[in-house]
């Protein structure tokens, strides 16, 4: 036990010098999105901790849901959930669709938003068809792919193997993500808002930076020895150290 606290005071302190150096990362055009990037890098080896023998998404997703206190991370998209629909035209949708106009008629018009007013997985699930046949309206798309924690995890994707951040969201400086409205169409009557979710720099550092502060605790409470999620040697293949 005396080697496990050891080996989680090295590990925390580690990755605690790898979020202060993150933060210095600033004064050019992409500096958020770098530090975007470096934080679910971050992420990505703390999760591993936890969870090495776990698929990337899975492990990811579990990881912020267990330890990143994100209070909306299990809410479903609703803007998302809106042009999905407009993509679906089967009948078997169409109580659905009555559901998330009447949810977004409740939004104020053509300012700003948020996540907390998106509506809990659970309560979209009700107005989902229930049949197999329906649980992917589009190839790869289903109920759970709106909600934000894989929306972040998409989100991750895109700034790791894309080297880009997805949509047309603006960054601001704010600890929480947002929504902000875009005009599509003429200035009339007949105009829509396109909400536009954004993930802020902000963000990603204040739910990283918690994560490691819980991950560490629940080591300590546990005595895990972080170091043995991990394989290290002289070699690049995991399997010719063991």
């Amino acid at each position: 036990m005396e080697k496990a606290a050891e080996n989680i005071k090295t590990y925390i302190e580690h990755f605690r010098g790898h979020l202060s150096a993150i933060r210095k990362v600033e004064g050019f055009e992409h500096s958020a999105q770098y530090r975007k990037l470096l934080y679910v890098a971050v992420l990505d080896a703390l999760a591993r901790c936890v969870y090495p023998r776990r698929g990337n998404r899975e492990r990811q997703v579990d990881f912020l849901t267990q330890f990143s206190e994100w209070q909306d991370l299990h809410k479903v998209s609703l803007p998302h959930l809106a042009h999905l629909l407009a993509r679906t035209p089967d009948p078997a949708f169409a109580k659905l669709r009555r559901y998330v106009k009447e949810q977004l008629t409740k939004w104020p018009h053509g300012v700003s938003g948020s996540p907390s007013q998106d509506p809990d997985v659970k309560e979209v699930r009700k107005h989902w068809p229930s049949d197999k046949e329906h649980r992917f309206p589009l190839e790869g798309v289903q109920l759970e792919s709106l909600q934000h924690v894989h929306l972040f995890v998409t989100y991750r994707n895109s700034l790791v193997h894309e080297f880009r951040t997805p949509g047309h969201g603006y960054e601001f400086p704010s600890e929480e993500p947002f929504y902000l409205g875009k005009l599509e169409g003429e200035v009339n009557q007949d105009s829509s808002v396109v909400r536009l979710l954004s993930y802020p720099v902000a963000f990603f550092e204040r739910i990283t930076t918690k994560c490691l502060d819980n991950l560490e605790k629940y080591l300590h409470e546990n005595d895990i020895d972080p170091y043995l999620s991990y394989t290290f040697g002289d070699y690049w293949i995991d399997e010719l150290n063991r």
